[in-house]
């Protein structure tokens, strides 16, 4: 009870350096729930569809198109004639039994859908079938011309947000549109699916499932690496249900853990996934994460220390922090240890967020109004912080990382002139030492929200948050951005 009391107090103390994203209390296996839905096709369906399309393999669920026609006209930013081929016909659609959703999108052409009794008799079969049926903007007339809701047209019939009308029905609000419209930029695509997992989380048939975790091998998952263009990393695995940030490896491969909030009830914990030989293993809660309120994990160089950021009080029982700290907890025999206070001189009475240890013993972290630290590790010890030069702490930043060899940094800041409200910015050590002005990495920046980098320990790729989702890309990436003369370049000289 008191994580969750905590819950909304740590993210709003922490909402100046965090690019605003983000359990049993015994550790227990989680196996990612995939879900099988279906979705309507319709005629000029595209601008709602796509979007819709992409959350949904970005979930790991499995999606058929079902529709009258093989095929139909779709549009998708300005582009008209789309073509979108049905997987299931509907006249061939007899049995609902493996699928757990319906979903029904806006699409200009609905009237064809409440003019067509197959149509019509086809959604009322799905969710007599027991499925959860779920629509938004003019895919709720769809609904509501199926006889499964008498709302008169009006807010009850286009609530404000994705609303559970009766059961195993759900209704999102008005978004999307063709153009001259914004397309999809209102479509309520991730609160449905958000909404959609949700309630099908509080299924008992659901919760008596336990699918089998696929076998992995391999590095990274048995993921194939990206190359210069970021992609979802392990849909269904890691990038899931909720949201995700975060992502740490161990310097042997062996473990992978990240920070994730659930979609169910928006609690926090930390998920770590383990390899046996060549073989992964089902993700699995931190035991200690899911007590107060957790963010921010970090491995240490070695791997031995995880350091995070709590609101969890000094001593054992009493009530939650303020403000939070910075902590840390040890690895030993292959599990982790109850968590101790980092201390001063880092933690102090402000709120010490994002903390980062780099190979050459530095100790990175975040302050208020949304400042990069650094304290010199000197025989095991931590010297007096030191804000980093302008060339870092312009506007808001957080979550600094370096790779392996230290020559540059990567974190996320909302400064002016960026792509979206938070955007990843790469800064180089020069021939002194000293930072050089941090540049926009536009080609992973978007109109969304990247941050929470971190770098894989052979320095290979780079993984960052995407609006919930964690992708990654190579970090050859940073070449574009490298200047002539680097503490890197100087280094290889003879």
């Amino acid at each position: 009870m008191k994580r969750r009391n905590r819950i909304g107090l740590i993210i709003a103390a922490t909402a100046i350096v965090l690019a605003g994203q983000g359990a049993s209390m015994a550790l227990s296996r989680e196996h990612p729930h995939s879900l099988n839905v279906l979705v309507l096709l319709g005629e000029w369906f595209g601008d709602a569809y796509f979007p819709l399309k992409d959350e949904i393999e970005a979930r790991g669920w499995t999606m058929k198109r079902v529709g009258v026609d093989v095929e139909y006209r779709g549009c998708y930013n300005k582009k008209r004639d789309v073509v979108l081929r049905s997987d299931i016909l509907i006249p061939d659609m007899k049995d609902f039994t493996g699928y757990d959703c319906l979903i029904i999108p806006s699409g200009p052409q609905f009237r064809k859908f409440n003019e067509n009794p197959a149509v019509l008799q086809f959604v009322r079969d799905a969710h007599a079938a027991g499925l959860l049926v779920a629509s938004f903007c003019v895919g709720n007339n769809v609904v509501k011309d199926a006889g499964l809701i008498d709302f008169p047209y009006g807010p009850a019939l286009f609530p404000s947000k994705v609303t559970l009308v009766k059961e195993r029905l759900l209704l999102g609000p008005r978004g999307g549109g063709p153009p001259p419209g914004d397309g999809f930029q209102s479509a309520p695509v991730k609160e449905i699916c958000e909404a959609i997992a949700r309630e099908l989380e509080k299924s008992p048939a659901r919760q008596s499932k336990q699918p089998e975790f696929p076998l992995l091998k391999g590095p990274y998952l048995g993921q194939t690496p990206p190359g210069l263009v970021p992609k979802i990393f392990a849909p269904g695995i890691v990038s899931r249900d909720g949201m995700q940030e975060k992502l740490n490896i161990s310097p042997d491969h062996g473990e992978i853990i990240f920070w994730e909030r659930t979609s169910a009830d928006n609690s926090m914990r930390f998920v770590r996934i383990t390899r046996t030989g060549e073989n992964w293993n089902a993700p699995e809660i931190i035991p200690f994460s899911t007590e107060y309120s957790n963010m921010e994990p970090t491995l240490s160089p070695d791997g031995l220390k995880l350091f995070f950021v709590s609101d969890r009080p000094l001593k054992k029982n009493e009530e939650a922090k303020k403000t939070p700290d910075i902590w840390f907890s040890e690895k030993a025999a292959g599990e982790w240890s109850e968590p101790r206070n980092i201390g001063p001189p880092v933690n102090g009475d402000g709120i010490e967020v994002q903390p980062f240890m780099s190979v050459d013993h530095h100790f990175y972290f975040c302050l208020p109004p949304g400042d990069i630290y650094c304290s010199k590790i000197v025989d095991g010890k931590m010297q007096a912080p030191v804000r980093l030069s302008e060339n870092i702490n312009k506007g808001r930043v957080s979550s600094p990382c370096l790779p392996p060899d230290c020559t540059h940094m990567i974190f996320h800041s909302n400064r002016a002139g960026g792509q979206g409200s938070w955007d990843l910015y790469i800064s180089f050590k020069d021939e002194a030492g000293n930072w050089t002005e941090a540049k926009n990495m536009e080609e992973i920046n978007t109109p969304g929200d990247e941050g929470g980098p971190t770098i894989s320990p052979d320095g290979k790729y780079l993984f960052f948050s995407r609006d919930g989702r964690i992708h990654w890309v190579s970090t050859k990436i940073v070449e574009a951005h490298r200047p002539v003369k680097t503490m890197l370049e100087k280094r290889s000289k003879p």
